[in-house]
């Protein structure tokens, strides 16, 4: 899934955009099997769709988000941040002599769920190069 990005400030130098983490020099991570998704036990209450897949939910509680399509709670399931792309409002400034940051542009809680990390994925060897030159 593709997520809208950060309106740029006037300024930052061109850069390729990624969306999804690049492996370079790694071996592809398989694509998981059905016998591998983890699907919580939430009961689904129309009436409280608020509360689907909360605090309680059992992915939650391990980190893990749920997968659409095998969910109890379908649409109304709360624990997709990543998938749904419900990220905190941050915007970009330019720091003094390090160049830019990523601040919150919004109040967020302890333990809030801010940002999804994409980058390039490297190998300890290709690291080690990098550092050196």
């Amino acid at each position: 899934m593709h997520c809208a990005g950060t309106m740029l400030p006037e300024g930052v130098a061109p850069f390729t955009h990624i969306t999804r983490n690049e492996r370079s020099g790694r071996k592809q991570i398989k694509k998981k099997e059905e016998d591998d998704i983890a699907v919580c036990e939430c009961k689904f209450d129309p009436g409280h769709t608020v509360l689907a897949c909360g605090e309680r939910c059992l992915n939650v509680l391990t980190n893990t988000e749920c997968t659409p399509g095998y969910c109890p709670c379908g649409t109304f399931c709360k624990n997709q941040r990543f998938q749904k792309c419900e990220y905190a409002k941050t915007k970009l400034f330019k720091t003094e002599g390090h160049g830019w940051g990523l601040l919150a542009d919004e109040n967020i809680k302890a333990g809030q769920f801010i940002i999804e990390y994409s980058g390039e994925i490297i190998s300890s060897e290709e690291a080690k190069a990098r550092s050196q030159t």
